[in-house]
């Protein structure tokens, strides 16, 4: 016992910290206030039956436990979670129930880890840790894409650019991923997340390159991949070709915006040749005028489009000039208004389909430029006319092949200007001096109508941050057009969280007919072509077969180390030919798009997959590489499931970056700053349940005050569930434990509660809905749980004997319910979950029989139907509307002051209806329990028309439809051990209490 300003207490006050003081009891409040025991001086102020109270401290049943109310997550969490990687293995050999797959889509092995990591491994980690406490044998077998430029670029940087030598680069590029790697790995195991760390996967892998060299055959001897000239997106600060994929758009992108005319020079046998031909004698000048947004492509031009049922005019350009000009009649008033010139219209009518075989010139090269169809021509937007370069554009291209066109692309991997375009353009960059200089030679052909400086959204090269082109080049292509119907029409067996993903994930698949999948780069998974004498690429099962065997052995490293005439099978080599190695590499989203062959069938995981799980943005990455993949190699989906989440912005809404310095890394939250006070260590429990609480469909706002209301919710929480392990510490389940049919009404309702709530956490989770399993464990242990539950249940926790039936029963209640809570919250925050099933007394979980077992492998939540009673949900909807009336009559005798505590006053429910009314028989079949559901001394119930109760005035009266509460002063004395007014005398316990103290 603690000696205490001269009085001893029981062992349960020695330490504040191991008291639950939102739930106690009055004669336990006395003794404490804020938290603190009484000092002398205050002691002495109490009254002589305040001291007599005390007497009887001892054989109160007060609350004790180790379980902290506050985490101290810095220092306590990194020794509460059982080794991620030994879980792992473990249930591996235990679970017994069927294999559930959640394929890691791989992170960049490159950098800090941000806050869209951790929102992405823990909502992962979140599925495996649910489905494993369910039973499952989890396979989730991290991984990290490896191969690309941003690497490649830092290996650069470690040469200081002096060598460009492949070997060394390469060379660098893989020391620097592994030391990423392992960086990323022991933040991402600090997490707590579960997973086969012992055996990632790596795109550099040997074995993973082999197998991405072995797809690339089978799709090649399929017919789906070629080699040709195609318009693609090239950025020339990275001398490279790109995938949609690896696009960003700036909307702030400033253009030149030019309209120029291109003079006709024959109407040839055009519809409205004739019409055309008044415009073009006696000194007159007749031009089609296009408009756009990139001139340094007019060097290429080869035609003009025009869209063959748009209504064009013939428009004079000034009152007193003979230059005459053909627009789109519907854009005639904005170009007006644009261009300030008077543009009156000198004859209408024209169709498109009537100005097909017109003849233009190139307004500064002289070379025809012809009239011709374009179904992509559209009046939005510019003249209706479309300046027309098959080599820079994907409708050019088009236009260009269906019309035998010239595909030409004047233009160099560093986005300069070659030889092509002419002397004076030749060597100057198409985005700077080049395209400034192509509009001079406008303006001196007098061929610039207007121009100006246009904002608008532009791609960009997501790696270098610099604007893009599109330029005609030999690349290796996917044609997706032989899966596209097929991938689309599987999308509908596929379960999309949200939704919406399968609208747009479909219109991804049609919005694109060719992969572009070839890179000018060395760090990659090279193409395992050869090419001839002539220059024409050799692709053979046999060469693929072969190269595919020694990258097994080697890694990829081996086609820049060995000679051709290694790298040949014997078939192809002294054969008379001569052969130079391909130097494309593979694209980066074909590397990942093929880890279903390299991660999975590879180690005996067939397809599909239960999850993929990733960011909205992978719509048009990594799920439909990985789609068009399979679909192309095995006809069939890599996934079952498909979750995406948003990005994360700053509280105000803003995209983080670190430009704008908004950005919050996870170890900061974890950590906390330098200044504890101001930013304090949440831990990881606290950064995975910001993860859970959001609606992670969409953007994601995170911020230090998002983070602070988490813990604040958290604390509340982990008051609740210390309420109930500090009232365990003396019930042994294996002994104590009371039957379900033995048990009190209110406890039977709160497994009743129980059991909905866990049936629909349940749910929750199998539906991904993490956000809802959170609101609703808050949202249960402080309505459900503290607000009433226990607040009925503390005065027999605390005064009845120690195995009294009625304090058992809520004992094990209060066992199945903390069990319950730890194991739903587990997969959501493991530490706390963890740190409540070891303070869990005699706790034994059923797969190790020792105290420390971790909880994940104690299965999921037992959830016994007996435990649901809706019967018991209508009976106790009357029973809380009555208590939460006499709290209303209660309240209005305390602020009369009246009354101080609610055990002072004695209940009166009077009730109209007699027999026949639903509240009165309700209340009377749980009539001993009254007095702990209204928290008072004392309750009576009675008809209206009875002439029974008290004669006297209540204090109080609060009257409803169903019946009338009136407050009235208990008429006994206080009891000094329980301080219900039931006593006979102030000096001398209640007869209850009596008959505790003398058992």
């Amino acid at each position: 016992m603690l000696t205490c300003a001269r009085k001893s207490y029981p062992r349960a006050l020695r330490c504040p910290s191991r008291v639950v003081l939102f739930s106690n009891p009055p004669y336990l409040s006395s003794i404490l206030r804020h938290g603190r025991l009484f000092s002398a001086d205050q002691r002495t102020k109490e009254s002589t039956s305040t001291d007599l109270q005390h007497q009887y401290s001892s054989t109160l049943n007060l609350p004790r436990t180790d379980f902290p109310m506050r985490p101290n997550a810095i220092e306590r969490e990194p020794g509460l979670l059982t080794d991620v990687n030994n879980l792992y293995q473990w249930q591996m050999t235990h679970n017994t129930g069927p294999l559930w797959v959640t394929h890691d889509g791989p992170p960049y092995a490159n950098g800090d880890l941000h806050i869209g990591h951790a929102l992405n491994k823990v909502l992962k980690d979140i599925v495996n840790r649910f489905k494993m406490m369910q039973g499952h044998r989890v396979s989730f077998i991290p991984g990290w894409d490896c191969h690309g430029l941003p690497i490649e670029l830092k290996a650069l940087e470690k040469t200081k650019n002096s060598s460009h030598d492949p070997k060394l680069i390469r060379q660098i590029a893989r020391q620097f991923a592994l030391g990423e790697i392992e960086k990323q790995k022991r933040e991402f195991m600090s997490w707590g997340i579960l997973g086969d760390w012992n055996h990632p996967y790596r795109t550099m892998d040997y074995s993973y390159e082999a197998a991405q060299i072995g797809v690339f055959d089978t799709l090649y001897h399929k017919g789906f991949i070629y080699r040709g000239l195609r318009p693609v997106h090239w950025s020339p600060s990275t001398r490279t070709a790109l995938a949609d994929a690896e696009l960003e758009y700036n909307d702030n992108h400033v253009s030149k915006s030019v309209y120029v005319a291109f003079p006709v020079s024959d109407v040839g046998r055009s519809g409205s040749g004739e019409k055309l031909k008044a415009y073009l004698t006696h000194g007159r000048t007749l031009s089609s005028v296009i408009w756009t947004t990139t001139p340094w492509s007019l060097p290429a031009n080869q035609a003009v489009c025009v869209h063959p049922d748009v209504q064009y005019s013939i428009v004079k350009k000034q009152v007193d000039e003979d230059v005459y000009y053909i627009v789109a009649k519907d854009l005639l008033g904005e170009l007006r208004k644009k261009t300030g010139l008077p543009l009156d219209a000198v004859l209408d009518g024209l169709k498109g389909a009537d100005l097909v075989g017109v003849v233009c010139s190139h307004p500064f090269l002289g070379r025809p430029s012809p009239i011709m169809e374009g179904e992509h021509v559209t009046t939005s937007a510019g003249t209706g006319l479309v300046h027309t370069a098959p080599g820079h554009g994907q409708d050019d291209f088009a236009v260009g092949t269906k019309h035998n066109l010239n595909i030409l692309s004047p233009v160099d991997d560093g986005g300069r200007f070659t030889a092509e375009a002419g002397e004076r353009l030749a060597g100057k960059a198409v985005l700077a001096d080049g395209n400034t200089e192509v509009i001079a030679m406008l303006n001196e052909a007098k061929a610039l109508v207007f121009g100006e400086d246009i904002t608008h959204r532009y791609p960009y090269d997501w790696r270098s941050k610099k604007p893009i082109i599109i330029r005609a080049t030999k690349q290796w292509f996917v044609d997706l057009r032989p899966v596209q119907h097929h991938a689309l029409k599987c999308l509908d067996d596929i379960q999309m969280v949200p939704p919406s993903g399968k609208a747009r994930l479909g219109a991804m698949l049609v919005g694109r007919a060719d992969w572009c999948i070839s890179r000018q780069r060395v760090w990659g998974v090279p193409l395992p072509v050869f090419y001839d004498a002539r220059g024409e690429p050799v692709v053979h099962s046999d060469i693929s077969k072969h190269v595919q065997s020694l990258v097994e052995k080697h890694g990829s490293d081996c086609w820049w180390d060995m000679s051709v005439q290694d790298l040949l099978p014997p078939s192809f080599r002294n054969n008379g030919e001569t052969y130079t190695k391909g130097t494309d590499t593979m694209d980066v989203w074909f590397d990942s798009g093929v880890s279903w062959k390299g991660v999975l069938l590879q180690r005996g995981i067939d397809i599909p997959a239960d999850l993929y799980l990733e960011g909205s943005d992978q719509h048009r990455g990594w799920f439909q590489s990985s789609l068009l993949t399979a679909m192309g190699v095995e006809s069939r989906v890599p996934f079952k499931s498909i979750v995406t989440h948003g990005f994360t912005l700053d509280e105000s809404g803003q995209k983080m970056s670190k430009s704008l310095g908004n950005t919050i890394s996870p170890s900061f939250i974890v950590r906390g700053g330098k200044d504890k006070r101001k930013d304090p260590p949440y831990g990881v429990d606290i950064l995975r349940l910001v993860a859970a609480s959001a609606d992670y469909t969409k953007d994601i706002s995170i911020g230090t005050n998002g983070f602070a209301k988490v813990h604040e919710s958290i604390k509340k929480f982990r008051n609740t569930v210390r309420f109930a392990l500090s009232n365990l510490y003396d019930f042994n389940p294996e002994v104590d434990m009371v039957k379900y049919d033995d048990m009190l009404e209110v406890d039977k309702f709160i497994l009743h509660r129980l059991y909905n709530f866990v049936d629909d956490a349940t749910h929750a989770y199998n539906n991904f809905n993490f956000s809802k399993v959170y609101r609703d464990l808050v949202s249960f242990a402080s309505v459900e749980l503290s607000s009433v539950y226990f607040d009925v249940i503390k005065h027999r926790l605390y005064v009845e004997a120690p195995a009294n039936i009625r304090r058992r029963s809520s004992q094990t209640a209060l066992h199945i319910i903390a069990t319950a809570l730890a194991k739903v919250i587990a997969p959501l925050a493991p530490h706390m979950a963890e740190d409540i099933n070891n303070h869990i007394p005699f706790n034994l979980t059923p797969s190790a029989q020792q105290p420390q077992s971790s909880i994940f492998c104690a299965g999921w939540v037992k959830n016994p139907v007996q435990f649901n009673r809706p019967d018991l949900e209508a009976k106790w909807a009357v029973i809380l509307e009555v208590r939460q009336a006499v709290n209303a009559a209660l309240e209005i005798v305390r602020s009369k002051k009246a009354i101080g505590r609610s055990e002072e006053a004695h209940i009166s429910i009077v009730i109209p209806g007699g027999s026949q009314s639903v509240h009165l028989g309700t209340l009377q079949s749980i009539g001993s329990e009254l007095t702990d559901i209204f928290m008072v001394s004392s309750c009576d119930l009675r008809a209206s028309t009875s002439s029974e109760g008290p004669s006297d005035i209540p204090l109080a009266s609060h009257t409803t439809a169903n019946f009338t509460v009136e407050v009235r002063l208990a008429s006994k004395h206080k009891c000094p051990r329980c301080w219900r007014k039931n006593s006979e005398r102030d000096d001398i316990p209640c007869s209850s209490c009596s008959s505790v103290i003398k058992t």
